[in-house]
C-alpha cells in the first residue's frame, strides 16, 4: 500500500512532497506516476530507500512535478476560496493543485528480463498551494486582495 510521509491534506511546495511504498522483497524497482491537477504530469523509476527480509521501501519525493505546474506570484490576486464579502475574488485554479501517485512494482523474472506489474498502488490525494511565509505562516494576500 502506498501511503504519504508528507504532505499533509494541505500542504506547501515549499516542503518535500514524500509518498512511501511497502512492497515485496522480490521488487527491484518501482515505476512512478505522479498526476497533479488529476492529469498525468510524469513518469520516473524509483529506486528502494531500503529493504529487510520482508519487504523492499520506497521513499519517492515528487516537489519537482508540482513546483512546475503552480501558478506563481502575481500582483493581481487570486482565491480559491468563496466570497468575502468586501473582497473582490478572481477565480484562478492553477494557484492549488491535487496531488496523487501510482506505483508500480518492477521485477526480475525467470529469464532476467525486467517486468513491470499491472497491479498498482495508489497513494491518497493532497492539495499543494505556493505559499510565501511571513513569520512562518501562509501569506493569504497571495490569494485574495481588498475591493
Amino acid at each position: 500500500m502506498s501511503y504519504t510521509i508528507n504532505p499533509d491534506d494541505i500542504s506547501s511546495s515549499l516542503y518535500p512532497l514524500t509518498f512511501r511504498n511497502v512492497d515485496a522483497t522480490a521488487t527491484v524497482q518501482q515505476k512512478i506516476e505522479v498526476y497533479v491537477g488529476g492529469s498525468l504530469s510524469g513518469t520516473f523509476k524509483a529506486s528502494k530507500s531500503s529493504s529487510n527480509s520482508t519487504a523492499s521501501i520506497f521513499d519517492t519525493n515528487v516537489q519537482s512535478f508540482v513546483q512546475s505546474e503552480l501558478a506563481p506570484f502575481v500582483e493581481s490576486k487570486t482565491t480559491v476560496f468563496p466570497s468575502l464579502g468586501a473582497f473582490s475574488i478572481t477565480e484562478n485554479t492553477d494557484v492549488i493543485k491535487s496531488l496523487y501517485c501510482k506505483a508500480f512494482a518492477e521485477t526480475i523474472n525467470s529469464s532476467g528480463f525486467l517486468v513491470t506489474s499491472t497491479s498498482q498502488q495508489l497513494s491518497s490525494t493532497c492539495y499543494i498551494i505556493p505559499a510565501n511565509f511571513y513569520g512562518y505562516n501562509y501569506n493569504l494576500a497571495d490569494f485574495y486582495q481588498p475591493s
